[in-house]
C-alpha cells in the first residue's frame, strides 16, 4: 500500500517510483494499492477506483494505462544517487539524524554493557559463596524475609554425628561441619576482631575456597589435633602488614597459640562470613 508516494517528489523522481511499482507488479506479482489525489498518477494503474465521502462512485479497468520504461524504474544506481542527493540537500538535518542514530545505538550498547557487568558481578559473588550451598544451623528456622528462633534454652547443638547423617543423604555431595564465633586475634603488637571458623579439610571444597599461598587444614592436622590456622588475605595484611610473610607465624586466638599454615585467595562475598576477613582454625578448636 502506497499513500501519496509522489506527493512531495518532482516529476522525474515520481516516474522512477511509479516505474518501480510497475516492476514489482509485473515481475514479482505484487499487488500495489496506490492512494492519490492526482489523476495523472492514477493512470499508471491497471484499475482505478474513485471514492468520494467514503463511498465508491466508480470502479473501472484502465485501458490507457501509462507504462514507465524499464530503464527509468528505480535501480540500485538510481537509489544511490537519490539518497546522496537527499542527504546533501539538507546537510544539517542529515547530520543531526546521523548523530541521533549514533547516540541511540551507543546508549543501548552502554546500557547492555552496564547490565551485563552488574549481572556478572552478582553471579561472581553468589558463585564465590557457593550457589548450591545449604547452611544448617541449630535452634533456628530461617526463611525468605524472616527469621524465627526458638525460645531461650530450646536450641539443640549439632554434632559430628549429625554431619555424618546428613552426608549419607542421596542428594548431598559434601558436608563441612563448622563452629563459628567472633574472636580477637593477636599477632605480636597487632590485633583485629574477626569471624573465626572451626573447620575441617573439606571446607575449601564446600565453600569454593582456593589458597593464595601455603596449604589448608589437612586430615593429618585434624587427627593430631594440631593448632593450625588459615587466614583470609585482609586478616593477614592487618596482622602482619601488606606483602609480609605470614606462613609459619604464630597468632593467638582465645588465649591459645596457632600456627599459620596458609593464606586464602581473594574472592567474592560480603557480610559476616566474608572470605577476605575470615580466620579458619581447626575443628573442633583444641583445648588445654
Amino acid at each position: 500500500m502506497a499513500d501519496e508516494p509522489t506527493g512531495n517528489l518532482d516529476s522525474k523522481t515520481g516516474d522512477i517510483v511509479m516505474g518501480t511499482f510497475q516492476r514489482l507488479n509485473e515481475e514479482k506479482g505484487s499487488t500495489i494499492i496506490l492512494i492519490t489525489h492526482e489523476p495523472d498518477i492514477a493512470q499508471y494503474a491497471d484499475r482505478i477506483i474513485h471514492i468520494k465521502d467514503g463511498v465508491i462512485i466508480e470502479d473501472k479497468k484502465n485501458k490507457n494505462r501509462k507504462i514507465i520504461p524499464t530503464h527509468i524504474a528505480m535501480t540500485i544506481h538510481n537509489l544511490y544517487r537519490e539518497t546522496i542527493s537527499a542527504l546533501l540537500s539538507n546537510k544539517s538535518r542529515s547530520g543531526l539524524t546521523v548523530l541521533g542514530i549514533v547516540i541511540g545505538i551507543a546508549s543501548v550498547i552502554i546500557m547492555l554493557a552496564v547490565g551485563t557487568g552488574a549481572s556478572n558481578s552478582i553471579t561472581s559473588s553468589v558463585s564465590g559463596l557457593g550457589s548450591n550451598l545449604l547452611t544448617v544451623s541449630p535452634g533456628a528456622s530461617r526463611g525468605p524475609g524472616s527469621q524465627v528462633s526458638g525460645a531461650a534454652g530450646s536450641s539443640q547443638s549439632l554434632t559430628r554425628a549429625d554431619a555424618t547423617a546428613i552426608a549419607g543423604l542421596s542428594d548431598v555431595e559434601n558436608v563441612s561441619p563448622e563452629v563459628n564465633s567472633q574472636q580477637q586475634i593477636v599477632a605480636k603488637s597487632a590485633n583485629t576482631n574477626v569471624s573465626v571458623i572451626g573447620a575441617v579439610s573439606i571446607y575449601p571444597i564446600v565453600h569454593n575456597i582456593t589458597m593464595q599461598e601455603g596449604s589448608f587444614i589437612t586430615d593429618k592436622n585434624v587427627d593430631s589435633l594440631m593448632r593450625v590456622v588459615v587466614l583470609g588475605p585482609t586478616v593477614s595484611d592487618d596482622l602482619f602488614g601488606v606483602g609480609a610473610e605470614a606462613i609459619g607465624q604464630t597468632v593467638r586466638i582465645d588465649d591459645q597459640n596457632y600456627t599459620v599454615t596458609g593464606i586464602s585467595a581473594a574472592k567474592g562475598g560480603s557480610g559476616f562470613q566474608n572470605p577476605m576477613t575470615l580466620c579458619i582454625s581447626l575443628f573442633p578448636p583444641p583445648r588445654r
